[in-house]
């Protein structure tokens, strides 16, 4: 089988290189045979989306509403690269109002949105963190998983179809803010992709 590997672990966006194969054909008793020919490439990627949230406390939601009014933002947002697609999906249409007895979430899906195959993404590939600022080093658990642990994936998820199955983490307000606040979560997806493509080649003798 014809390989290569080892000068492609970086491309630029936009950027192609290209390998020559020698192709050595059968035998053949007839004047032309059809032959087919797989070829397959496996790269690794990175899906990066930065989502904000702004949470706002019951009071602060009655006075704007009082005074100036609200103005809602979508509940769901996607990003996505040629290859997957993350949509976030927020319980409520943003800003999240946090009310004393009433819990918040939001939903993370990975779709596949290519022509080829996506590999399992697990834990350590599903990168979740929270600043209140991008230049900010450390940050506030916001979200968090099951337990009060900050936000993250717990278990390697596989594809079924063109989709992952979802996860979910709650909403909490920061203990540090009582009125008004924006978080930004910042999410890698690292995954690995496999395209294939079949190419016909006639044999003439």
């Amino acid at each position: 089988a014809c390989r290569q590997s080892g000068d492609f672990k970086t491309l630029l966006p936009q950027e192609f290189r290209t390998f020559s194969c020698s192709l050595k054909a059968p035998k053949i008793n007839q004047d032309r045979v059809t032959a087919k020919i797989d070829a397959k490439a496996t790269f690794g990627a990175t899906l990066s989306a930065i989502q904000q949230m702004e949470l706002m406390s019951e009071g602060e939601y009655n006075n704007r509403l009082a005074s100036s009014g609200i103005t809602q933002k979508p509940q769901s947002y996607t990003y996505s690269d040629r290859n997957i697609q993350l949509q976030v999906d927020f319980s409520d249409p943003l800003p999240v109002v946090i009310k004393q007895g009433r819990k918040f979430f939001v939903k993370f899906t990975v779709r596949n949105i290519g022509t080829g195959f996506v590999s399992a993404i697990g834990p350590e590939d599903f990168e979740i963190l929270q600043k209140v600022s991008l230049d900010q080093e450390q940050g506030g658990n916001v979200l968090q998983s099951a337990g009060g642990e900050p936000c993250r994936l717990q278990e390697t998820l596989s594809p079924i179809g063109k989709e992952f199955p979802s996860f979910s983490c709650q909403i909490m307000m920061p203990a540090t803010v009582n009125v008004l606040t924006n978080y930004n979560v910042i999410i890698n997806i690292r995954y690995s992709y496999e395209i294939r493509d079949p190419v016909k080649v006639d044999v003439i003798r």
